[in-house]
């Protein structure tokens, strides 16, 4: 009588019926005699089912520990196979994330050195803007300070302005009087930060030299 058994592939995971032709026992049954020494039917089942995953000698092996039962062999390949289908795919998983997290961190430093140069680019201008100068200092007594005619571009610019004395006055009040403005010629110029004396090394620096 043809005996069958049922094994699942690695590969489709579908039923595979094999028909024992030899007809020498029972899948899982009874052993051969001491004399033999192997399993040549279960062997040749084996094959045909894992073959191209187990080498021969391999599955000889795993029959004598398993006293030749194709069915504990085939289980246990499976869930060896199984086991491996998965951490393979934990380690592309991880391999993904590791990716991902070295993209996003080179992105970031990219968006870093933009503003590391954007930054140092507003130093730059903003220093530009303190060396720009209204006015110009001539011999005589020269005062720095702001306009504040809201119409004055230097005003709206925040930008100081100078104005000349000359040799006439020899003092001022920087809180009670104005001076003319060199950009609008209007007598606005009132917050005065610095004074200067024209080829001299002095210079007197008010103590508020905030912009207005």
């Amino acid at each position: 009588t043809k005996e069958e058994m049922y094994a699942y592939t690695y590969k489709d995971e579908q039923v595979m019926n094999l028909v024992n032709k030899d007809n020498d026992r029972l899948v899982g049954g009874m052993q051969h005699g001491e004399d033999q020494g192997k399993y040549p039917t279960e062997l040749r089942a084996l094959i045909r089912l894992c073959g191209d995953v187990m080498e021969e000698e391999e599955l000889k092996r795993q029959l004598e520990e398993n006293n030749g039962n194709v069915s504990a062999i085939i289980e246990k390949i499976v869930s060896t196979l199984m086991a491996q289908k998965v951490s393979l795919h934990s380690v592309q998983k991880k391999k993904l994330i590791n990716a991902e997290n070295k993209t996003q961190e080179l992105e970031n430093k990219s968006e870093q050195v933009k503003g590391d140069q954007l930054e140092q680019r507003l130093d730059i201008l903003q220093k530009e803007d303190e060396r720009m100068e209204i006015g110009e200092t001539k011999p005589g007594i020269n005062i720095q300070g702001y306009c504040m005619n809201q119409d004055c571009l230097a005003a709206k610019a925040k930008l100081p302005v100078w104005v000349n004395l000359g040799f006439n006055e020899i003092s001022f009040h920087s809180d009670k009087t104005s001076y003319r403005c060199p950009d609008c010629s209007q007598l606005t110029v009132t917050s005065i930060v610095k004074a200067m004396f024209f080829n001299s090394e002095h210079s007197i620096s008010a103590s508020d030299n905030s912009i207005p």
